[in-house]
């Protein structure tokens, strides 16, 4: 057991989802299980900050229904979250382990507020900008391990991938080219 998987508030007790973590996201796994609720990923934090995906399973787990299109306000600060209904066709491709027939992802803003749809575009060799980085801000929980990344801990340092966050709402042919489109290419082989 992670010690992430543990519910100190609760005297120790295991929670009953866990954390599932690849290499540029994560997702929860026994929120579908647990509440009858579609589990949860989140994207581009660096990996030691996947204590994130807990802050949203307590909302959750405390009764909170998370809806496609929805804004929450207490996952960061300075900051809501938008929720997403993850399009099937990226289901095989990036959760490896599931029990859930939805997925929700959770969208955060850049440093100016904006989510990903409300980007400019940009060609794939662009630089990255500092904007579109993961805003500095503290999370929702006061663990450190559970607090989002800064912007020089982002897990995603190659400036000509494209966005932090893949647009999962999409089909997987019509997402932009990019890094995600790259990594689901890389596993269909």
């Amino acid at each position: 057991m992670l010690d992430d998987d543990v519910d100190r508030s609760a005297g120790g007790r295991a929670r009953p989802w866990r954390v599932v973590r690849e290499a540029g996201w994560a997702y929860s796994l026994g929120l579908w299980r647990g509440f009858a609720h579609p589990e949860i990923a989140i994207f581009g934090w660096a990996p030691r900050r996947w204590g994130l995906v807990n802050v949203v399973a307590e909302l959750v787990s405390a009764g909170v229904v998370l809806r496609p299109g929805s804004r929450v306000d207490d996952v960061l600060l300075g900051g809501a979250v938008e929720v997403r209904r993850i399009d099937g066709s990226w289901f095989d491709l990036l959760f490896t382990e599931r029990e859930s027939p939805e997925f929700l992802q959770v969208v955060w803003p850049d440093q100016d507020g904006r989510y990903p749809w409300e980007r400019p575009a940009r060609s794939a060799g662009a630089a990255t900008k500092d904007s579109e980085r993961p805003a500095r801000s503290a999370g929702a929980a006061t663990k450190d391990s559970e607090r989002p990344a800064r912007s020089d801990e982002a897990a995603t340092k190659d400036s000509g991938a494209g966005d932090f966050q893949p647009r999962l709402w999409l089909p997987v042919a019509d997402h932009p080219p990019g890094r995600w489109t790259r990594l689901v290419g890389s596993r269909r082989r």
